[in-house]
């Protein structure tokens, strides 16, 4: 569990831009997919002022999610991509959002899910959007198709009833262009993608253990009181034990009207 107050003081120098990616390479041969380019997009936001100050956060804001009003990839709003047709890109995409969900599309093209969170999949999976709750990293496999310019866009995403309960809108602002990927030069062939990828063996054995865990909020002795199982952070107590070696399955509840990314 998080001590209390600590996730919003996160919260704030994340939405100041004291954000960054790191890339934590595996032991052992490099399992990597062959692109002709790899490419980390950090996607951040937030709200500036007329002299390029921070806009103060109000306290609505941080009940219900705050949103900045300018969205930057690499620190760059809107910037562009170059790229060939034909050869694959590897997009290593991370949600820095505070509190959107990241739903985002390519004009024109597929994008071909290879990793998530750090994990590769046992294959590729080609859909027409990929779906990241803040913190979620995507790997995706780009293919340029032609020549041109092609939007990457997030989509408005329902943030569920709070907006409602509080009196506001219950979807984030959008659509909204993250970068544009701009293709030109001679067609070039580019090596398939691999039928399987190495991802992470499951755990050898039977399930011994299922727990459910609920996300939960309601008012305590000094208000609002976000709780896990009905119990505040306490920093002398264990709330779960878990046998070593021990394989189980937990399953994560969110019964509230407020997103939990986990």
């Amino acid at each position: 569990m998080v001590r209390a107050g600590s996730a919003t003081g996160v919260a704030d120098q994340i939405f100041g831009g004291l954000a960054g990616a790191l890339l934590v390479a595996p032991p052992g041969p490099d399992p990597d997919v062959a692109v002709a380019q790899d490419r980390v997009l950090l996607v951040t936001d937030t709200t500036l002022d007329g002299v390029g100050g921070l806009v103060e956060v109000s306290a609505m804001d941080r009940v219900m999610g705050r949103q900045g009003e300018l969205v930057l990839v690499n620190g760059q709003h809107q910037p562009t991509i170059p790229a060939a047709p034909g050869a694959t890109q590897r997009w290593r995409i991370v949600n820095g959002w505070v509190s959107r969900v990241l739903s985002i599309r390519l004009d024109a093209h597929q994008l071909v899910r290879v990793a998530q969170d750090g994990r590769f999949l046992p294959a590729p999976v080609a859909a027409d959007r990929v779906m990241l709750a803040p913190g979620n990293r995507a790997d995706v496999i780009v293919r340029p198709t032609g020549t041109g310019r092609f939007s990457l866009i997030a989509d408005a995403v329902d943030r569920g009833s709070m907006g409602g309960m509080m009196g506001g809108s219950a979807a984030s602002s959008g659509p909204v262009t993250l970068a544009t990927m701009v293709t030109a030069g001679a067609p070039v062939t580019a090596p398939s993608l691999p039928a399987a990828l190495p991802a992470e063996a499951p755990a050898a054995g039977p399930v011994t253990g299922r727990r459910r865990i609920a996300f939960q909020m309601g008012m305590g002795t000094g208000g609002m009181a976000f709780t896990i199982d009905g119990r505040t952070f306490g920093p002398e107590r264990y709330d779960q034990t878990v046998t070593l070696g021990a394989i189980e399955e937990w399953t994560i509840d969110n019964p509230g009207p407020l997103a939990h990314p986990f």
